[in-house]
C-alpha cells in the first residue's frame, strides 16, 4: 500500500513539472524579456501625441523595447526608402491600405493570425479591407463616423424640429425658412467639395473606384452626389473652404449647422464650454425618404514591414495593442481615437450621457453610425483615382454642359492614365 502512495505521489509530481514546463514554453515567446528592440511608427502630426501614449504603455510592460515616433503627412509617406533593417509601422487611411497592400504585398508582415483570432472584435466590413487574397496585412485603431449637427437653441427659436429634417430636401427647405424668417445670415456647411462628394457616394453605397476596380464617376449614384452638391452651393449652403470644420466660425455662433467626426466633437466639447447644451447631435440626412443616413469613412489602419529579425517584436505590439482594452479606452477619452473595436463601444465610456449634448447618448449615436454605415472596399487605385477627379470635380459642378456626359468623359479619361498607373 506505501509503494502504490508512494507511486501515487511520483506520479503527480512529475504531471505537476511538465505542466509548469509547459506554461513556461507557451508563455515564453511573449515574455518581456523576448519583447525587444526598436520600432519606428510613422504617422501624422495630429497622430503624434496619441502614438507617444501608446508607446510609453507598451515600454512599461516591454521595458526592453523602444518606439520612436516618426511624423509623416499622407502624401509624403514613401515605404520604399524604409525597407531596411528596421522595424517600421505605418498609420495609414482605409481608402489607402488597399494600395499599399497590393504595391507592398511582399514587403509587409502578414498578421493574419493575429487579427483573425480577434475577427469578433470588428466589424465584418472593416477585415474585408486589410485583407489581400485571404491574408490579412493590417491592424484596425480607428474608425471615422460622421453625424450632422444643429444648434439645437437657434432651431427651437425659430420653431424648426430637427427631428423633421429627414432628407436633404428638408435641410434645404429648413435652411431657407431659417434664412427668411431670422434675416440673419447664418452658415451652414464648409469645406472641399470632394470631401462631400466621398461621403454622398459611401452614404450611396458606392465608392469612386471598388475592390475590383469598377469606376462609378458616371454612375447613377455619382451623379445625384453631384447635383446635390450643386444645388448646396447655389442655395448658398455649402461654401468653398479649406476647412470642413471651423471651431472660430462656430465660437462666433454664425454656424448653425455643420457635419462633424468625433474628433471634432470632443473639441467643441473641451474648447467652448460656453455652448454646452447648445447643440443637437443627429444622422445625416438621407437623399429621399427612408434612405441610408448613416455615413463612416477615413478610419485607420497600421501595417508593418516584415522583418524575420524584429517580427517577435511588431507582433507583440500588435498583441498588445489588440488585447489592451484599459488603453484603447484611454485613446478613446484622452485622444479622440473612435474604436473600431466593438467591446470598446459597448463599454460605459461609451454609452454613458454625454452632459455637454443635452444628456444624449452622442457617443453611443456614433457607435451606432459606423455599426450601421454602408461598406464598400476601396480599389487599390482608389487613391489615385481620388486625387485626379478632384482636379475634375469643380469643373464638372459648374459646367452646364450634360453631367452624364461629362462623367462619362472623365471616367474615361481615367481609366485611359489607369493603363500606364494602376495596378
Amino acid at each position: 500500500m506505501k509503494r502504490y502512495k508512494r507511486f501515487i505521489s511520483l506520479f503527480l509530481i512529475l504531471i505537476f513539472f511538465i505542466s509548469v514546463s509547459s506554461c513556461k514554453g507557451i508563455g515564453e515567446s511573449n515574455s518581456p524579456k523576448n519583447i525587444r528592440g526598436v520600432i519606428n511608427i510613422w504617422c501624422s502630426e495630429e497622430y503624434e501625441a496619441s502614438m507617444k501614449f501608446v508607446a510609453q504603455a507598451f515600454k512599461k510592460v516591454y521595458p526592453k523595447a523602444t518606439i520612436n515616433i516618426k511624423l509623416v503627412s499622407r502624401k509624403d509617406l514613401n515605404i520604399e526608402d524604409k525597407l531596411q533593417n528596421e522595424a517600421h509601422i505605418f498609420m495609414i487611411q482605409d481608402r489607402d491600405t488597399p494600395y499599399y497592400l497590393k504595391k507592398y504585398k511582399d514587403d509587409l508582415r502578414n498578421v493574419t493570425s493575429i487579427v483573425s483570432s480577434r475577427k469578433n472584435l470588428f466589424k465584418k466590413e472593416t477585415l474585408s479591407n486589410i485583407s489581400l487574397n485571404e491574408k490579412i496585412y493590417a491592424v484596425p485603431i480607428e474608425s471615422n463616423p460622421y453625424v450632422m449637427v444643429y444648434r439645437k437653441d437657434i432651431f427651437s427659436k425659430y420653431k424648426i424640429k430637427i427631428e423633421d429634417i429627414n432628407t436633404w430636401n428638408d435641410y434645404i427647405n429648413e435652411y431657407e425658412r431659417l434664412k427668411k424668417d431670422s434675416k440673419i445670415s447664418y452658415s451652414f456647411l464648409s469645406g472641399n467639395s470632394i470631401d462631400y462628394y466621398e461621403m454622398f457616394l459611401s452614404q450611396l453605397n458606392k465608392v469612386l473606384i471598388d475592390s475590383n476596380n469598377n469606376m462609378y464617376i458616371s454612375s447613377a449614384e455619382s451623379m445625384k452626389s453631384i447635383n446635390l452638391i450643386r444645388e448646396l452651393r447655389k442655395m448658398g449652403i455649402l461654401k468653398d473652404d479649406k476647412q470642413r470644420f471651423s471651431l472660430n466660425s462656430i465660437k462666433s455662433g454664425k454656424v448653425v449647422s455643420f457635419i462633424a467626426n468625433y474628433k471634432e466633437l470632443k473639441i467643441l466639447e473641451e474648447s467652448v464650454p460656453e455652448l454646452k447644451g447648445k447643440f443637437q447631435i443627429a444622422a445625416m440626412p438621407s437623399f429621399e425618404a427612408g434612405g441610408n443616413k448613416f455615413v463612416s469613412i477615413n478610419g485607420n489602419n497600421l501595417i508593418a514591414l516584415d522583418n524575420s529579425k524584429y517580427n517577435n517584436l511588431i507582433d507583440g505590439f500588435f498583441e498588445f495593442l489588440l488585447d489592451n482594452e484599459k488603453l484603447q479606452l484611454d485613446l478613446f477619452a484622452q485622444y479622440s481615437i473612435f474604436p473600431c473595436n466593438l467591446n470598446i463601444q459597448q463599454s460605459k465610456a461609451v454609452l454613458n450621457p454625454v452632459e455637454y449634448f443635452g444628456a444624449d447618448k452622442a457617443w453611443q449615436f456614433l457607435s451606432n453610425v459606423q455599426k450601421q454605415s454602408f461598406y464598400n472596399p476601396y480599389g487599390a487605385n482608389y487613391p489615385y483615382i481620388k486625387d485626379e477627379f478632384e482636379k475634375h470635380i469643380y469643373d464638372i459642378i459648374k459646367q452646364k454642359k450634360n453631367l452624364k456626359e461629362n462623367t462619362l468623359d472623365v471616367e474615361k479619361e481615367l481609366k485611359e492614365k489607369l493603363k500606364d498607373t494602376g495596378f
